[in-house]
């Protein structure tokens, strides 16, 4: 890289990101950057993961590479749905045969950079950035924990309600 290239800024920080939709509780997704000790073709690529089990410190699944310059995620082939988009919504293909991956992915990006203002948004899913327990600083990823700041076990010996 030239001493004088311009670094641009990320559109989309890496994190752990939550949304809530009116028919599934909540779903989560994490962007990272692949470091030095991976593979060496995958160093500095941003990898989209979808929480996939109970464990919200380390059951992600990636299922895409997030393209800063034009703000989207290209889904991993194998996570694509077999079927062709019929239209486009704010930017994005929709239609109803999109895989499970597809749609998640898609609901998240736009949330992301779009907030409020984002086509999802008018139709009852919001986002929220995961946070950390105040008692024991384990990662936060449902709405309710990360609105109270403390995690269901911690909650749980504090007296609070399950």
């Amino acid at each position: 890289m030239e001493a004088n290239a311009e670094i641009k800024p990320p559109r989309v920080h890496n994190g752990t990101y939550t949304f809530t939709s009116p028919r599934t509780r909540h779903v989560t997704l994490k962007l990272s950057t692949v470091r030095e000790n991976a593979d060496p073709g995958m160093v500095g690529k941003r990898i989209v993961s979808l929480l996939m089990g109970p464990n919200n410190e380390t059951d992600y699944v990636g299922v895409a590479f997030w393209d800063d310059d034009r703000g989207r995620a290209v889904i991993w082939k194998k996570h694509r749905s077999a079927h062709t988009s019929t239209g486009m919504v704010d930017g994005h293909n929709f239609s109803a045969t999109w895989s499970e991956v597809q749609r998640k992915v898609a609901v998240w990006a736009d949330l992301v950079l779009r907030g409020e203002n984002g086509h999802w948004h008018s139709w009852g899913f919001s986002m929220q950035l995961a946070g950390t327990c105040l008692k024991c600083n384990r990662t936060l990823t449902t709405p309710e924990s990360i609105e109270r700041g403390i995690g269901p076990e911690c909650w749980k010996r504090m007296g609070g309600a399950a």
